[in-house]
């Protein structure tokens, strides 16, 4: 992930893209997020499991300017509010 980064970030080969995920919020999906915006997308992300949601990471990425609809604990109604935004 990180040598495609390098390699395509400069070219943003994902220009104009809307991206919504909806994956495990951890450290490596961080980093694939982060990924995803260098090459150009726009992206949002909410987490499929809410026992596996890093809140430091949800948080770094918040700050870097990504919408994030996901914390650790999440109810099931909150999960599934998430998921719809």
């Amino acid at each position: 992930v990180m040598r495609l980064r390098k390699i395509y970030a400069s070219k943003k080969p994902l220009n104009g893209v809307r991206l919504a995920g909806c994956l495990h919020l951890t450290a490596q999906t961080g980093v694939m997020i982060e990924t995803f915006r260098a090459l150009g997308a726009e992206v949002q992300w909410s987490s499929c499991n809410p026992l596996s949601t890093q809140d430091h990471v949800a948080a770094a990425l918040v700050k870097a300017g990504i919408p994030i609809y996901a914390w650790k604990g999440e109810t099931e109604e909150e999960k599934l509010w998430c998921i719809d935004m």
